[in-house]
């Protein structure tokens, strides 16, 4: 958790870039109703996602899935309530984009369901998030106070490669460009589709290789850039696929 109360995210496979298909979907304003939606769609684009497994698998405490669903809620709540999110198919493709600062209550609710994770999860979690802040503080400095944050990009496998991916990206890029803002995200394994996008690597970290209760090996951590936006990224090894 990052020094404003933010959970960094890694982002699923989102594969190749590809163009919508005429009347397949359309970018729309998220709503409440698609929330409960939205959960599912998350759970199974991220599933097998390296780095959240690496500070998930660690929160042995009870009602570990339904905190994290819940967590998940209230963050995409406040960013409907600002209009920051945006969905294909009523929540079987989303994205939002948030200010350094979050809501007030959103932040109080994530620090509160963060203290009911296990002593190891919440050091895992400090581990990530200390390694990519340096790598923010290194590479954006101050400048990062007044930059958006790219989040949650996430696309039911089903409707993966219909340019879902794309569009959503273009939406929040668009947006932040008519707001004068910069911004900047942290992804999984999906460099390369990022790369179609103009980002190129700026810097790099690493976290868990040094864990005695973690077996899969370091996550690696990637910092790329482009000319009016900036991402964070994360290149992670092969992992075994299992329900996080």
């Amino acid at each position: 958790m990052d020094k404003h109360g933010n959970a960094h995210e890694a982002t699923p496979l989102i594969g190749q870039r590809t163009e919508p298909r005429t009347g397949e979907g359309q970018v729309v304003p998220m709503k409440y109703s698609y929330l409960r939606r939205t959960t599912g769609t998350r759970v199974r684009a991220f599933e097998g996602d390296l780095a959240l497994q690496y500070i998930y698998s660690a929160d042995t405490h009870p009602f570990s899935e339904t905190r994290r669903r819940l967590r998940n809620i209230i963050v995409w709540a406040g960013a409907i309530f600002q209009s920051r999110m945006f969905t294909v198919d009523g929540g079987d493709a989303v994205i939002y984009y948030a200010p350094p600062k979050p809501l007030r209550l959103v932040k109080l609710v994530v620090d509160v369901l963060a203290r009911f994770m296990s002593p190891e999860a919440r050091k895992r979690r400090k581990e990530v998030d200390s390694a990519l802040e340096e790598i923010i503080k290194r590479e954006f400095g101050d400048r990062v106070e007044d930059m958006y944050e790219v989040k949650g990009l996430a696309v039911t496998p089903e409707k993966q490669g219909r340019g879902y991916a794309t569009a959503l990206m273009r939406t929040v890029l668009d947006k932040s460009d008519t707001e004068g803002k910069d911004s900047w995200v942290v992804t999984g394994r999906s460099h390369t589709f990022y790369a179609t996008l103009g980002y190129t690597i700026v810097g790099t970290g690493q976290t868990g290789g040094e864990n005695p209760t973690w077996s899969h090996g370091p996550v690696d951590w990637i910092v790329t850039r482009e000319q009016r936006a900036l991402s964070v990224m994360c290149a992670c090894p092969p992992a075994k696929r299992s329900a996080l």
